[in-house]
């Protein structure tokens, strides 16, 4: 069964015009078509430019709230949202992402508190705070995805030089909901000489660019880094067109020392939340950044 809610056009159409073809799916056929055509449209929803009225809430087991109006439960098709550290100097850090958003009646509501990862030296017990993303969230487990630099510095004479290896990689930790207990999954890099503009693949779906699997222990050390971003515009807004601070700041370990630890973003910095609301015709909103409690 085929949702293109996100696919690509020109995948859309490919799918779409072979379903066609096939005479038993009727009403199915009926259904995406609708959807497609609404899609399609650019109409807009009932939603503002700006989803203003997201407030914290008191006593609650969630930290964030806002109410969709009916017309905006009509279009309404999912939201996600971000933390982001203040730096104090205009620019932004990014540390954690989640679509684990849930609505409730007419009410879309979220938890942020506790979600602070940092990745710990076993061995001088110094900590940096990682960006993660929250990609799967069971009543076991979080699965979270962030995306350190791996180093391979062989010894030898000058010749080795060109071993070396500095790759970006996609590494999955595991959450294990009853022990706390923080684990590395899979790891993987992109594949040699990958580029970004790398064409589909046979059956006509985009490569994956972290698709060679590897074991940090072959590896000398393990940078967690990141870039800071001015993210809201002359009047306070938040736009999704950041533009970099043009500095890095890593945290290098040996895979040896790695481990990682779960906890509340810290009071001695100030964290906001960003959410972004989709609706069905595939526009997204953005709410005003709110300060955590």
């Amino acid at each position: 069964i085929y949702f293109p809610y996100n696919g690509q056009k020109k995948y859309k159409d490919s799918i779409l015009s072979n379903l066609y073809t096939v005479n038993s799916l009727s009403d199915y056929k009926n259904f995406i078509t609708k959807f497609n055509s609404m899609q399609t449209t650019g109409k807009k929803s009932t939603f503002s430019t700006s989803v203003t009225n997201l407030t914290p809430t008191e006593n609650s087991n969630y930290d964030f709230e806002f109410t969709l109006t009916d017309e905006q439960l009509e279009t309404y098709a999912n939201a996600e949202y971000m933390v982001i550290r203040d730096n104090k100097d205009g620019t932004y850090k990014q540390v954690y992402n989640s679509t684990n958003v849930e609505l409730e009646g007419n009410k879309l509501k979220a938890t942020v508190k506790g979600k602070q990862l940092d990745v710990v030296s076993k061995d001088s017990n110094e900590s940096f705070i990682i960006n993660v993303y929250e990609k799967n969230n069971t009543d076991d487990y979080i699965e979270y995805v962030t995306y350190p630099i791996l180093e391979y510095m062989p010894v030898g004479d000058l010749d080795s030089l060109q071993n070396w290896k500095i790759q970006k990689a996609k590494m999955s930790l595991i959450l294990d909901k009853k022990t706390n207990e923080i684990t590395i999954g899979k790891v993987s890099v992109q594949p040699k000489n990958y580029s970004s503009t790398d064409s589909e693949t046979s059956d006509g779906s985009a490569p994956e660019p972290y698709n060679v699997q590897v074991d940090i222990n072959d590896y000398d050390a393990i940078v967690f880094g990141s870039t800071s971003f001015n993210m809201f515009d002359e009047n306070g807004k938040y736009t999704s067109d950041w533009d970099s601070d043009g500095t890095f700041k890593g945290f290098e370990l040996k895979p040896e020392e790695l481990s990682f630890k779960l906890d509340d973003f810290s009071s001695e910095e100030e964290y906001y939340a960003v959410f972004a609301v989709y609706d069905t015709y595939n526009n997204v909103y953005f709410s005003d950044k709110v300060k955590m409690n």
